[in-house]
């Protein structure tokens, strides 16, 4: 049958408009339903800046290493607490040295009110750096007590030296007369027969922390005995 369709289709078969239209608008409900709605790409959250922590100084971490390791801390460690902040290693073990010395001075004192002291400031003297300091003040101390006068007591019943002239400064203990000058004044100071023998000398200096006494020269110190009345 010429100009016949193959498949003749009933018109009264073919759904409506309206009803095309309520299947494309259930199924674009369906798919808004279940796709997943689009995500914004991830922002981290910034952290907190860092807080800033003061840098470490040698004074510092020698004071830590030393309440970590009282009976003393090993190279190696040393070395590795050093590295991390970024100190010198030198310095460090030189501030753990100055501790250790701090915490061991002896601390020995007179009362110079109550000593009967001959004045020798107008004898012939020697500036002579006072010995021992070191185990009698701290570096800090240094400053306190050293001055430009000191005191000179005889110590006949030191254990080490019967000939023994320590060196006070604003009646704390700063160390001692050379071992070699004293052996020739300890006779003299002795035949003065007095407590103390008042002397002049130095303190610390700005880029020094070494003590000074001036120390009488025994030519001039044998005429002085000889001079005062028996």
């Amino acid at each position: 049958m010429a100009g016949a369709a193959l498949f003749p289709l009933s018109t009264d078969r073919l759904p409506s408009v309206g009803t095309f239209r309520s299947l494309l608008d259930a199924a674009r409900s369906i798919f808004a339903g279940s796709a997943a709605p689009p995500t914004e790409p991830s922002q981290a959250t910034p952290e907190p800046p860092a807080e800033r922590r003061p840098r470490k100084t040698s004074q510092s971490l020698a004071r830590q290493l030393v309440r970590e390791f009282p009976y003393g801390v090993d190279a190696e460690t040393l070395w590795d607490r050093c590295e991390a902040a970024g100190l010198e290693m030198a310095d460090v073990d030189r501030a753990i040295d100055d501790l250790a010395r701090d915490a061991a001075v002896k601390v020995e004192r007179i009362d110079p009110s109550s000593l009967t002291v001959v004045d020798l400031l107008g004898v012939d003297a020697m500036r002579m750096r006072i010995k021992g300091s070191v185990a009698w003040v701290t570096d800090t101390e240094r400053a306190r007590y050293g001055g430009q006068e000191y005191l000179l007591v005889r110590e006949p019943d030191n254990e080490f030296d019967a000939q023994a002239i320590a060196v006070y400064g604003r009646g704390r203990k700063v160390g001692y007369v050379p071992a070699s000058k004293a052996a020739a004044l300890a006779p003299l100071l002795d035949a003065l027969e007095a407590d103390a023998y008042l002397v002049a000398g130095a303190a610390v200096q700005q880029n020094s922390i070494r003590l000074w006494v001036d120390v009488p020269r025994v030519p001039a110190l044998r005429s002085f005995v000889a001079a005062r009345p028996s």
